[in-house]
């Protein structure tokens, strides 16, 4: 089963090429062009952020500040194209070329350097990432370029053989893949015993894998991608978890994630929908639900019907009279219109809408509720929002399976 990172790869590629060869065709694009276009964009950089791809992130981040602008000039429009075309390459890994007129003081370097270790970084374990060489990095990322799994496997030898041991371990795995480091393993030391972890890449199955390692008394303790559709959405909520602590923490916040239902299987295509959801509902929460302190509730129920997917928050709430006003402020309600209550705070899903005086990185473009929304809906789906001012916030999703 194709891992949610590289479906994620792929399928924003794709959208990508579609949206460069129309640009190639036409300078102008319809409003409502725009704000597919948009959306599509938003979804990129958030999802971006999520996996390590900083480049990526800003870039996608620099051509929504291009395409904000209320009339392309000639101009703006060579710089979308380009900008796309930077952003396709990125995505598949290939040099990006970054130009200077997308990322403010950029340093190609720097930034090159950092792409370049985005897909290892997010394909193993922390700790081990951090024990890696440069070459072992370099190899790292050239196998799994060649659709090579990363995996790991760890075994303990006594003190008076364990060169041979190891040697003689060593040689039999080089018939299941490709070794790239083999790093001491934590807590295996002492009591005349000394152990080690085998990082490697290859193509092979999970259940012969298991057998290789239990053949030598060793174990896999690691595996990438998940092996199944359980591990795969597990895996997918802790990288979701994980973005919004960082995000939060780079906010001067403290929100905590709390999550039910991660043992449940998903298709994977349902698993990149609830990743996507969850990437805009995060953001937004991170942004505008708390000053300081707070706490998200991550809920997932699967039932007859399909997917149920319930985030809430104890933050401040939506006050509907900011709401409101802010709608009349965009034109996106008239003055004579008097919603009730559940009207008005629909308004926060419609295109543009935002309370924030100014877009930034996390969010405040107006695009996320929307995206997720229109999303949905392509797919069957629908969302709902109930919220109490000062007290937090309640979306629910249901999405068809």
């Amino acid at each position: 089963m194709e891992d949610f990172h590289q479906q994620f790869l792929r399928e924003s590629v794709e959208r990508l090429k579609d949206w460069e060869d129309l640009l190639r065709r036409r300078e102008d694009l319809s409003a409502e062009e725009k704000a597919d276009l948009f959306r599509m964009l938003h979804t990129v950089k958030g999802t971006s952020q999520v996996f390590g791809l900083t480049v990526q992130g800003k870039l996608a981040h620099r051509l929504e500040e291009i395409l904000a602008n209320d009339r392309i000039a000639r101009r703006d429009h060579a710089l979308l194209l380009e900008g796309i075309g930077q952003l396709i390459k990125s995505l598949e890994q290939k040099d990006p070329g970054i130009s200077p007129e997308f990322l403010e003081k950029p340093n190609e370097t720097g930034m090159i350097e950092e792409s370049s270790e985005d897909l290892v970084r997010v394909s193993v374990p922390a700790d081990i990432f951090s024990q890696l060489s440069p070459q072992e990095k370099k190899m790292l990322r050239t196998a799994i370029e060649n659709k090579e799994a990363p995996f790991g496997l760890e075994i303990v030898f006594g003190l008076g053989d364990f060169a041979v041991g190891l040697k003689n371990f060593r040689e039999k795995l080089k018939e299941a893949g490709r070794i790239i480091a083999t790093l001491p393993a934590p807590d295996s030391t002492g009591a005349g015993r000394i152990g080690f972890r085998i990082l490697m890449t290859g193509r092979i199955s999970e259940g012969r894998l298991e057998m290789i390692a239990a053949a030598d008394g060793a174990r896999v303790f690691f595996r990438h991608p998940p092996a199944d559709q359980a591990d795969q959405l597990r895996e997918m909520l802790r990288r979701i978890t994980c973005y919004g602590r960082d995000i939060a923490g780079k906010s001067g916040k403290d929100v905590q994630f709390e999550i039910s239902g991660a043992k449940i299987e998903l298709p994977a295509r349902a698993v990149q929908i609830v990743f996507e959801t969850l990437v805009h509902l995060i953001r937004n929460a991170v942004d505008h639900a708390f000053a300081g302190n707070g706490r998200v509730v991550i809920d997932l129920e699967k039932d007859e019907g399909g997917l149920r997917l319930k985030v809430s928050d104890n933050g401040r709430g939506i006050d509907p009279q900011k709401v409101l006003s802010t709608a009349l402020e965009k034109n996106l309600i008239s003055a004579g219109d008097d919603p009730d209550e559940e009207a008005v705070l629909y308004l926060i899903f419609r295109p543009g809408f935002s309370t924030a005086l100014t877009a930034g990185e996390i969010s405040g473009r107006g695009v996320g509720l929307d995206a997720v929304k229109t999303a949905l809906e392509e797919n069957g789906g629908k969302i709902s929002v109930s919220s109490t001012f000062n007290k937090g916030t309640v979306f629910e999703i249901f999405l068809p399976l």
